[in-house]
C-alpha cells in the first residue's frame, strides 16, 4: 500500500473528495459510482495536495525499480516464477481508494485555479498511471523530483491551465476594445 502527496504551501482549506476511480466493466476511466465533493474546513494543509491510496496486488513487481522512466512490470505465477506482463495488465493489477484534493482556501481565483489544475494533473497522471505511480519513488520532493512523470504531468496541467486563462483574458480584453 502506498499513499502519495504533493505538498505545496499552508493555510485554511478547501477539499475536494473524488469518488470511487477504479475502473469497472461499464466505465474503464473513472469507474461506474465515482463523484466528486468539495466541502470547507477550518484545517491547515499546504497550498495544495493530491493524496491517494494505491494498493497493489501482492504479486506485482518492477523490476528495475527504484526508476523513474525504465519500469519492467513482472507477475508471479502459481509455480513461482515471474512473468513480464504490459503496463496495462501491471495497471489493473493496482487499485486506487480515498483520493482527496487538498487547496488552501486563501488562494486568489487564478491561484485557486492553477493549484486545482495542478493537483488534478497528480490525479490524471495516478489513474492512467496507476502501476508507475505506485512504484515511484517517494522522498520529500512529493512527486518533484528530476524526472518523475507524475511531477512533470501536475506542472504541465498547471502551464496549460494558466496559458488558457492568458488566452481567455486576451479574448476578453479583445472583445471589449471591439465594442
Amino acid at each position: 500500500m502506498k499513499s502519495d502527496f504533493c505538498p505545496v504551501y499552508w493555510g485554511s482549506i478547501h477539499e475536494i473528495r473524488i469518488g470511487q476511480l477504479n475502473p469497472t466493466e461499464s466505465n474503464n476511466e473513472t469507474g461506474s459510482v465515482s463523484s466528486i465533493n468539495f466541502t470547507g474546513s477550518e484545517k491547515t494543509v499546504e497550498r495544495g495536495s493530491f493524496t491517494t491510496t494505491l494498493i497493489a496486488s501482492e504479486g506485482l513487481n518492477d523490476e528495475n525499480k527504484p526508476s523513474m522512466s525504465d519500469f519492467k512490470f513482472t507477475k508471479g505465477t502459481k509455480t513461482g516464477e515471474r512473468v513480464e506482463i504490459s503496463e496495462t495488465e501491471a495497471n489493473g493489477l493496482v487499485r486506487m481508494e480515498d483520493n482527496v484534493i487538498t487547496i488552501d482556501a486563501g488562494l486568489s481565483g487564478k491561484e485557486f485555479v492553477k493549484t486545482v489544475a495542478h493537483e488534478m494533473g497528480h490525479g490524471a497522471f495516478t489513474l492512467l498511471n496507476k502501476a508507475k505511480a505506485f512504484f515511484l519513488p517517494s522522498t520529500k520532493a512529493k512527486g518533484h523530483e528530476p524526472g518523475n512523470p507524475n511531477g512533470e504531468a501536475a506542472n504541465a496541467a498547471e502551464n496549460q491551465c494558466d496559458q488558457n486563462y492568458r488566452d481567455a483574458k486576451r479574448e476578453i480584453k479583445k472583445e471589449e476594445k471591439d465594442q
